[in-house]
């Protein structure tokens, strides 16, 4: 559903709704070189309610593992609690900058594998699914399936800063073409 009309229009909903789906512009594209010989697109048909309970964040992390790792579950928390479409999965990016966390958390969602998970991946995962939010959060012990995490090379500085966004379960994951 493409908004119609100038900045404001488009901000405050005032121009209207274009019927054509074409209208709707896609989102920027994200470049990032790879030591293969290869053009590698990968499509994520990212839904609205999804997107809307994400953020980005700086942590000041103390030096500690575990204070990121904390405040990216208490963060999360409520987001999972409102999205309404559990269980979902997590995605988490970990950068020097908004652009870059923002940036490795939609690799996040591209590379996350189910069936790997990192110490921290699991350790997001099994926290929020104590809050016992559990399907279309109608209460149980499943509310996350997975947690995806990358994190980008970091500077010597006591901030972190963390993107997350949770995955709706209807939420297709992705597609992926090589040329």
């Amino acid at each position: 559903m493409a908004i119609m009309g100038n900045d404001k229009e488009r901000i405050d909903m005032s121009g209207g709704i274009s019927p054509r789906s074409e209208d709707l512009l896609p989102a920027p594209f994200l470049v990032k070189q790879v030591k293969e010989d290869v053009l590698r697109l990968h499509v994520l048909m990212l839904g609205g309610g999804p997107a809307i309970r994400g953020m980005t964040y700086r942590v000041f992390h103390k030096h500690n593992l575990q204070v990121v790792l904390n405040e990216i579950v208490n963060r999360s928390k409520d987001m999972v609690r409102l999205l309404g479409c559990t269980p979902c999965t997590m995605a988490v990016g970990v950068g020097r900058s908004q652009f870059e966390a923002t940036s490795m958390m939609m690799e996040a969602l591209v590379y996350g594998d189910f069936n790997k998970q990192s110490d921290m991946e699991k350790f997001i995962t099994d926290e929020l699914n104590k809050t016992n939010v559990g399907p279309l959060g109608l209460n149980g012990q499943t509310t996350v399936l997975a947690t995806f995490m990358r994190v980008a090379p970091q500077r010597a500085s006591g901030v972190r800063v963390v993107a997350i966004r949770p995955g709706c379960c209807f939420e297709p994951r992705i597609a992926s073409v090589e040329l």
